[in-house]
């Protein structure tokens, strides 16, 4: 920034912050401090400066993480100091703050708490005009996560300052996963170095009632038991609580190879992040409020070869992953609220490459504003009070029209806060964070798919292959859309509609899931010649949830009617379109498989417009299946489903169709009890890219022989244009 800039912005800001010196000598009075309960969600604190009215500005303010129990804390904190919390009462602010109500990682509910804490406000204060969310680690990503859940409720939210935030969400937990594993890998053998086994299956986690209420010092004999435990074990495999002349090579040997591996120079943050690898970690999956004792950690690739050794084999549940990473990622919306967020350059905890994903958020460009603070010695979250303060005007200017917040101006806020005596004369180090690497190059997360919206592989035929003739076709159809269609049976003691179930919904991707939160039920409309679309009966069923977690493995999660209930499936993908699978894991086969010459015919195909509630699923995969799936009714308005595989016959398709019969569904569900029978067989000639005959000939009595004229209704995203 030229000096002749500094100095106009020096004179512009001279003033005001003058006054601010004069009000940081005053005492705030008059302010009313309330506190209470939030029942469920938690405990609450209000400081409220005398002078404000409905319609002026609430700071929420959001504390960081902690493993201490949620209990009545009314003196819990609305700014990060006292100092702080008198600066922002002086400017006229009202402050608000939660306990949240979840220890820890408290992203599970943070939804609600943060509701029940604004509607508290509303109650007891008054209706803010706007909000400001600020807070520091987690407390900088609860902020931002916070603002996605109040837009969306049309909150007047006006600006973010996330200090520190672990923007990265979920996946901030993968390193401590790595450490956790190559702590194991590293620490295996060393007698009293390695920790405790929990339960099965999650064996590599000590159980729950191991962890303690308050991590505190590993260096301090005053700790909880369980703390001390911990730091024998790892002191006995690595010396790291001892001096370094009284390790022995082996110790001093291994202790290298982790702080190397995770590139920390530092052996106070070595232990943090082993404390937090052993025992948030734990809280993290074991917690009934949380994960519940669900992984959703994958460790089967090989990765970290510079340990020496493998790693423990650890499977995920993709659901878990999906809960996780659905309860923990900020993606907005973000209406007009301007965003802020700044980093520590030497934080070895909550590592500085999480600015990195801040494209993820999808803010606008104008939206967006991020710096890093260069520091000369490790730390977290270790601003001086001027950085601080600097960081929080700046948002404040923003909002109130003054420019974008950039390094060179926030180095100019922070050095009038010194000036002006509220700044305490602390360090004004703000620096571009352009020059940071990626978050994904410093925790190497095995190949599990987080982002369904990037990922090919997904269209396809879903199916557990101990579950005959019952399945989900799945067809992404845009980035943010998916076609689910799920081929079953009846439940228990609803024989009269037939043997056959199919339900159908179209689905929003979320991370690496996708939620469909209005499945239906067809039933009513007749086969063949006799299809009339106004008889089709559409009701509604209920919800289902799909995550993928590796490329061909997903877990289905339904809500349905009282006759169908809840449940879980796994399962794997049987056939997919074109080369999806083999771009999901990007791989090249070796040799290639040939190229389906119908693969630009996968997708769904119905009667045209007007003559909706029945359609015929076609997918060809190269060197793989052609697979159709027949969605329709038998003569009494009952719904059907065939299927079968394909083959090409002289410029067309000749599909044997299959229908299935005797089984139930979901935990009634009984191999045994599946009949499979040829129904007949279809032809498909086309015409063109959208348009095909459907010759069909019924084997079995009473459905005869016909032809239908189709119409493509969708492409599968993972298909090029059709030619």
């Amino acid at each position: 920034m030229k000096p002749t800039l500094i100095k106009r912005l020096r004179y512009a800001l001279a003033g005001s912050l003058g006054l601010l010196m004069v009000l940081s000598s005053a005492v705030q009075a008059g302010s009313q401090d309330v506190s209470g309960s939030l029942g469920e969600a938690g405990f609450y604190r209000f400081v409220v400066p005398e002078q404000w009215l409905p319609g002026d500005s609430l700071i929420l303010w959001n504390h960081g993480f902690s493993l201490a129990p949620v209990t009545a804390e009314p003196s819990r904190s609305v700014a990060p100091d006292e100092e702080t919390q008198q600066y922002w009462l002086q400017r006229g602010y009202a402050l608000a703050a939660g306990s949240y109500s979840t220890r820890g990682w408290a992203m599970f509910d943070l939804a609600r708490d943060q509701r029940a804490l604004l509607a508290q406000f509303h109650a007891q204060i008054g209706e803010p005009g706007e909000i400001l969310l600020v807070g520091g680690s987690l407390g900088g990503l609860v902020s931002l996560k916070t603002a996605g859940t109040l837009v969306a409720d049309g909150e007047p939210v006006a600006g973010v300052y996330a200090l520190c935030p672990p923007v990265a969400g979920a996946r901030t937990w993968d390193r401590a996963f790595e450490f956790k594993l190559a702590y194991d890998a590293v620490c295996a053998g060393v007698g009293g170095g390695e920790f405790e086994r929990g339960a099965e299956p999650l064996s590599w986690l000590i159980d729950y009632e191991d962890i303690p209420d308050d991590l505190g010092d590993f260096r301090s004999p005053g700790s909880a038991d369980a703390v001390l435990r911990f730091a024998a074990r790892v002191d006995q495999c690595t010396g790291v609580l001892r001096p370094e002349v009284l390790r022995s090579p082996d110790q001093r040997q291994r202790l290298a190879t982790l702080m190397s591996a995770f590139d920390l120079s530092s052996e106070d943050f070595f232990l943090t992040n082993v404390g937090y690898a052993v025992f948030a970690l734990a809280d993290l999956v074991r917690a009934p409020e949380k994960l519940h004792d669900r992984n959703p950690f994958d460790s089967r690739p090989a990765w970290r070869t510079e340990l020496g050794q493998a790693v423990e084999s650890v499977q995920l549940d993709p659901l878990a992953r999906f809960d996780l990473r659905r309860a923990s990622n900020p993606r907005g919306p973000w209406g007009q609220a301007r965003v802020l967020v700044t980093h520590t350059s030497r934080d070895e905890l909550v590592i500085p490459e999480h600015l990195s994903e801040l494209p993820r958020l999808g803010l606008a460009e104008d939206r967006l504003a991020s710096a890093l603070v260069r520091e000369d010695a490790v730390g977290h979250c270790a601003y001086s009070r001027a950085e601080f303060l600097a960081g929080f005007d700046s948002l404040r200017r923003w909002i109130d029209g003054e420019m974008r917040p950039d390094a060179d101006r926030l180095n100019v806020l922070c050095e009038l806060s010194n000036a002006a005596g509220v700044g305490d004369d602390g360090r004004c180090a703000y620096e571009p964070s352009s020059g940071l690497g990626a978050y994904d190059a410093k925790v190497r997360s095995p190949n599990v798919v987080d982002e369904l919206s990037q990922t090919a592989g997904l269209s396809g035929v879903w199916w557990d292959s101990s579950r005959s003739g019952e399945g989900l076709l799945v067809e992404k159809v845009s980035a943010d859309l998916v076609a689910v269609t799920w081929f079953t049976y009846p439940p228990v003691g609803s024989d009269a509609n037939g043997e056959q179930r199919w339900l159908g919904g179209l689905g929003r991707i979320l991370e690496n899931g996708i939620e469909v939160d209005d499945m239906r039920e067809y039933r009513g409309a007749r086969f063949g010649m006799d299809f009339d679309s106004a008889e089709v009966e559409s009701l509604p069923w209920g919800r289902v949830e799909l995550a993928v977690g590796r490329c061909g493995e997903m877990g289905l999660r339904y809500a349905g009617p009282r006759a169908w209930g809840n449940g879980e499936q796994s399962l794997t993908l049987f056939s997919f379109v074109g080369s999806g699978l083999y771009d999901c894991l990007g791989v090249e086969p070796s040799p290639p498989p040939p190229r389906s010459a119908f693969a630009r015919y996968s997708g769904s195909w119905y009667r045209g417009p007007g003559q909706g509630g029945e359609g015929l699923f076609l997918q060809s995969q190269d060197g793989g299946p052609l697979v159709a799936v027949w969605y329709t009714y038998d003569a009494a308005g009952n719904p059907v489903h065939l299927t079968g595989a394909g083959r090409e016959d002289a410029g067309g398709l000749v599909f044997d169709l299959s229908i299935t019969a005797g089984a139930r569904f979901g935990e009634d569900f009984d191999p045994a009890d599946v009949v499979r029978t040829a129904w007949g067989h279809i032809r498909l000639d086309f015409a063109g890219c959208d348009a095909a005959l459907m010759q069909y000939v019924g084997v079995l009595p009473g459905w005869g022989a016909g032809e239908i004229a189709l119409q493509r209704l969708t492409v599968p995203q993972e298909m090029p244009n059709c030619e």
